[in-house]
């Protein structure tokens, strides 16, 4: 539980949908007398996800959310969207994605004139889908969680995120915590809340691993650039080599590979003692079969590169992936993670 005062709140909104709206002006969308401004989100449906929360309390006739739970069955929502016709399309990447493929196959037929990624990392995969299938919709990414607001969001004219500069302090740190340099990757953050004074918060640890840009933003903002984010450290895989030395593998060894497969929308990778099983969810297109073999072979080398000893990968296709309380996808799942053990169970 996260308490903001009302004042908070209103600048948590603020915050969380500044570059949002700046685009939407700038861009000239406007309201439907009828309809009002339409905006869809497909994530949690719960009050304890922020994004939920918000978007519930800011409800109005000019501002019309609806609201898709993630977890719900794709052609449900799917049906829901193309009664709503939103104006501004958000959601789970994960989802995104499928929503992607859902339009290139016809059954989705909306005209969004924004997507935005919220909740989870967006990959250039998933821009690409989305950008192909919703050509009028430039694509935003969202970068933020339920204590601190928007850590960070793009403005839709240069490349990454611009941070909070003006609402958090947003401090990117290495192991040790001290403070990185531009090109490079954050081991973690600290974050400093700046306008919930009902539950401050004073250099508060989060897992996320953002890469500091350096270079001026065309859209002139002062504010710092963090790229897109591709994961947190609880989601690297630990292996032990020959002489009991650890290995870390981050997530990217796996996304580098599976994503530049046309054939895979989406996967998760569940570790394993000598590897990966991975979980994928098959492309409809013409020329979208996936060699099993051969992508499982270049995961190997890849695991085999970083010194994992004698390397296994098995790739599954199937209709959906797991995804935890809240809809949430976890794409990669380490062995000491409490769904881990449930899916080795089960196995």
């Amino acid at each position: 539980m996260f308490v903001y005062g009302w004042d908070g709140w209103m600048e948590c909104y603020a915050t969380a949908q500044r570059y949002a709206f700046a685009y939407a002006l700038a861009a000239g969308m406007a309201a439907s007398p009828q309809s009002g401004f339409a905006i869809a989100q497909v994530a949690a449906n719960q009050a304890t996800h922020m994004t939920y929360a918000l978007t519930e309390t800011f409800r109005s006739p000019q501002f019309r959310f609806h609201q898709f739970p993630v977890t719900s069955p794709l052609p449900h929502i799917v049906g829901g969207l193309n009664a709503a016709q939103p104006i501004v399309l958000q959601g789970y990447p994960s989802m995104l994605g499928l929503l992607a493929q859902e339009a290139a196959a016809g059954r989705l037929t909306i005209a969004p004139r924004l997507s935005i990624g919220i909740g989870e990392p967006l990959y250039p995969s998933t821009r690409e889908r989305l950008s192909r299938a919703f050509p009028a919709a430039p694509v935003q990414n969202w970068w933020g969680c339920s204590e601190t607001s928007g850590l960070a969001m793009s403005c839709g004219a240069g490349a990454g995120m611009h941070l909070s500069d003006d609402t958090l302090i947003v401090e990117l740190v290495d192991e040790k915590g001290a403070p990185i340099a531009p090109g490079q990757t954050a081991a973690k953050i600290f974050v400093t809340n700046l306008f919930n004074r009902l539950t401050p918060l004073i250099r508060y640890e989060l897992s996320d691993q953002p890469t500091l840009l350096d270079e001026p933003c065309p859209c002139g903002s002062a504010h710092r650039r963090v790229a897109d984010l591709q994961g947190r450290h609880e989601e690297n895989f630990a292996y032990g080599d020959d002489r009991g030395e650890r290995i870390i593998v981050h997530p990217k060894v796996f996304t580098s590979v599976l994503f530049s497969e046309a054939g895979i929308l989406d996967y998760q990778v569940w570790q394993t003692a000598r590897g990966a099983e991975i979980d994928f969810l098959p492309g409809e297109a013409p020329g979208d079969a996936v060699d099993l073999s051969a992508v499982g072979e270049r995961v190997v080398h890849a695991l085999a590169a970083l010194g994992v000893p004698s390397p296994e990968a098995v790739l599954r296709p199937r209709p959906e992936l797991d995804r935890r309380h809240g809809g949430k996808l976890v794409r990669h799942v380490p062995l000491d993670h409490p769904t881990a053990r449930r899916h080795i169970e089960s196995s």
